[in-house]
């Protein structure tokens, strides 16, 4: 029973369940503890020897003993309990991880947490109070690395002062693994934060797992703070112009270099992009500056600047100026008079029903138009000297059909 469950355990586990199991076993098997393995590029075949080797180390028991169900009772025993305890173990640990990115569910704070947690390791920072100040995104900071001597025994000649200066500037460094992870780059972003956690999480002392839970906790209150103070109805949000966002996007990108995202040709993901970058621009910038001699600068000042740019671009030429509208300006009000008007057109009082109407006349219009412009050509190549009269004519029977008096009054029209 114990080697059937071994067996399928084996085959039947997907790679990024093999590479969880790994994790767990590798952690608990303190001679292969301080090992770096990186399981990144393995393929199916290659974890599965891996996670075999983990087992046989755990339980010193010979691989084939174990593949040809020749197991002792002891054994099938211990064979069994580990199983089962590594299946709760691994549970668990993506239960506690699900929990805490569930609300990484959406692109918008997706994107936060991946810029977040990259400047968090870049500068090795656990401080995450609001407003986090110390992180600049203007500049590339280089990531800190600790320095690979060529000697083994270079690392005994540093001081005691210097070795606990290393290990505090290595603070968040276990995490690191984190930073290659760009919802740019992927369209499984969460699902690969996700996995990457639970390996940090199986992988790192207690105190580890209590800093990055307390980390990710942190950057959803900031994620939190970016929501209550960017507005998401700022024209730089809604405009459907794509080669004015695509400036933009290079823009923002250009002059916020260290916010580490990868650059991206996606229409969709470039305007994800835009709003990053003001979100986070909004976690580590101070809403307002009362002293006026403080060097900070207020996260309105530069928000100003930022839309004033985008303003400015989008105005730049007539053809731009009017690309994108916000919600208010695309919507339609009427008066309680004119609503009386439009639901006795449309014989309905429900909105899709008037809306239908509504798109009913304005195909109809366009028809006319068409029409007329048609005739007035034929006539014009023509050179029919009677064609004034005619166009006269379906003119006045045009007009005389919008001046009965359902249509007396203007259809749409702005309080």
């Amino acid at each position: 029973m114990s080697t059937r469950r071994y067996l399928e355990l084996i085959k039947n586990s997907s790679e990024e369940d093999l590479k969880l199991y790994i994790y767990i076993i590798k952690w608990e098997l303190e001679s292969k503890r301080d090992e770096v393995i990186d399981l990144s590029n393995r393929n199916k075949s290659s974890l599965q020897l891996i996670l075999k080797e983990l087992i046989r180390d755990k339980l010193d028991i010979e691989s084939k003993y174990l593949e040809e169900d020749d197991l002792t009772e002891y054994e099938n025993e211990d064979l069994d309990d580990f199983i089962s305890t590594l299946f709760s173990r691994a549970q668990q640990t993506r239960g506690d991880i699900s929990k805490q990115i569930e609300w990484l569910s959406e692109p918008r704070p997706l994107y936060f947490f991946s810029v977040l947690m990259r400047a968090v390791i870049n500068n090795n920072i656990t401080d995450l109070s609001y407003p986090v100040t110390s992180v600049d995104f203007k500049t590339t900071k280089i990531d800190f690395k600790t320095a690979k001597s060529t000697k083994d025994t270079d690392k005994y000649k540093l001081s005691k002062f210097a070795q606990m200066a290393l290990a505090y500037a290595n603070k968040t460094q276990f995490l690191a693994s984190l930073k290659s992870i760009c919802p740019n780059k992927t369209s499984s972003a969460q699902d690969s934060i996700a996995r990457t956690l639970e390996y940090i999480a199986v992988s790192c002392h207690v105190d580890d797992q209590r800093v990055m839970l307390d980390i990710i906790n942190d950057i959803e209150n900031l994620y939190q703070v970016s929501c209550r103070y960017v507005n998401t109805e700022w024209n730089v949000f809604n405009s459907n112009d794509e080669k004015l966002n695509a400036w933009y996007y290079r823009y923002l990108m250009k002059k916020h270099p260290g916010t580490g995202l990868n650059e991206t040709s996606d229409p969709i993901k470039q305007k994800h992009t835009v709003m990053c970058i003001f979100d986070v621009l909004c976690a580590t910038t101070a809403q307002e500056v009362w002293d006026e001699n403080n060097k900070d600068v207020a996260f309105k000042k530069v928000t100003k600047e930022l839309t004033d740019s985008f303003s400015r671009k989008a105005n730049s030429t007539p053809s731009q100026s009017k690309v994108f509208k916000t919600k208010e300006e695309k919507t339609l009000t009427f008066s309680e008079v004119d609503w009386t008007k439009l639901i006795e057109i449309a014989g309905s009082s429900t909105k899709n029903e008037i809306k239908a109407k509504l798109r009913e006349l304005i195909d109809q219009e366009l028809a006319h138009q068409r029409d007329r412009d048609e005739r007035s050509l034929v006539q014009n190549v023509k050179g029919d000297s009677q064609s004034p009269d005619k166009s006269k004519d379906s003119e006045q029977s045009f007009n005389e059909l919008f001046n009965k008096p359902s249509f007396r009054r203007h259809l749409l029209k702005y309080d």
